[in-house]
């Protein structure tokens, strides 16, 4: 989620967690501060970012996602907040908002697609419930409008308890679309692949609505885009702009265009330069604009990280001076700042 998203969800949890007995209580206003700062901060290994972008990648969410974790990180938080209010309030007070907002961050990633480490240090290993996309705007409104009637009537409590309701009945009409666009990849699998090896749905901007469709037989992935809402498709026109080409990929589910990715494979993404990228890569194939054979380079991409008419994400790949030649990783700048 973005940084917004978690700030405010945090605030939420804090709204609704009791107060602790230490006196004097927790204003509003602290308890507030300490939810959002405290749901924002996991964030703060993106700092990863400045050293390298593939170290970034393959830690981001890790050691300040951990679930193990958890309980230092709200001591720790705890006692900062304590003495950033200079006295006034005791690190125990600030437990519950802290606390709420450190678990809202951690909820708030794992229903999207990247995957948080929940047992790091002791795992690697990403968890992921792919219901929404990194960014969902329809989660942050009602995060403002519950969190703005809260603050309109500070004494009725059940406002920010319906909030959370709606965010969980939002969710939940997710996970049933999700199933919905999983059963339409099964369906093809099954009467078009011989061998089925993976079936998913990953969410995509802009809505709950938009899906891609992931499945993968031997050496290849087939991959469509589908928009739940749409009925009828989308004729493009040459005037078209970047928006409109992007809505247009997504076919309704009875008119799916399936095209086949090749996975990734070969020697250059066996070799051990291309190690961190195999670590992070998801749903990795050979990226079809990538620079021809004549070039000793061969650049993949995750399927995660591609959206239609725009350049993929987080693009890698190994070049090399000749034949005999070790591979050496190469990095190539996608669509958008983080790349």
């Amino acid at each position: 989620m973005d940084t917004l998203t978690h700030a405010l969800s945090g605030a939420l949890v804090a709204r609704l967690l009791p107060a602790t007995a230490d006196r004097p209580a927790l204003s509003r206003r602290a308890a507030l501060a300490a939810g959002a700062g405290a749901a924002v901060f996991p964030d703060i290994d993106f700092a990863l970012r400045l050293i390298d972008t593939l170290i970034y990648l393959n830690h981001h969410q890790g050691l300040t996602h951990s679930l193990l974790l958890w309980p230092v990180w709200t001591v720790l938080l705890a006692w900062g907040f304590s003495r950033l209010s200079r006295g006034r309030y005791r690190w125990r007070a600030f437990l519950p908002p802290v606390a709420g907002g450190l678990a809202a961050h951690l909820l708030g990633d794992l229903v999207t697609a990247y995957g948080i480490q929940l047992f790091a240090p002791l795992s690697a290993q990403r968890y992921a419930a792919d219901l929404v996309f990194l960014f969902d705007a329809a989660i942050t409104v009602i995060l403002i409008a519950g969190l703005a009637a809260a603050w309109r009537w500070p004494a009725r409590r059940a406002i920010a308890m319906g909030t959370l309701v709606a965010l969980l009945l939002y969710l939940g009409a997710a996970a049933g679309l999700q199933q919905r666009a999983l059963g339409l990849a099964g369906d093809y699998a099954e009467a078009k692949l011989a061998n089925v090896e993976r079936v998913s749905a990953l969410p995509q901007p802009p809505s709950v609505f938009h899906w891609l469709l992931i499945a993968g037989d031997t050496g290849h992935y087939h991959v469509a885009r589908v928009n739940l809402a749409r009925q009828t498709g989308t004729t493009l026109e040459p005037e078209t702009t970047i928006a409109g080409r992007y809505l247009a990929a997504f076919h309704p589910p009875g008119q799916l265009d399936w095209q086949r990715e090749a996975a990734a494979a070969g020697e250059a993404w066996e070799s051990p330069a291309l190690a961190p990228v195999r670590r992070f890569m998801r749903y990795p194939v050979v990226d079809r604009e990538a620079p021809g054979p004549g070039e000793h380079c061969r650049r993949f991409v995750d399927l995660r990280f591609t959206l239609p008419a725009l350049t993929a994400s987080f693009r890698y790949g190994a070049c090399r001076a000749g034949d005999g030649e070790p591979w050496r990783l190469t990095r190539w700048r996608g669509a958008f700042y983080i790349d």
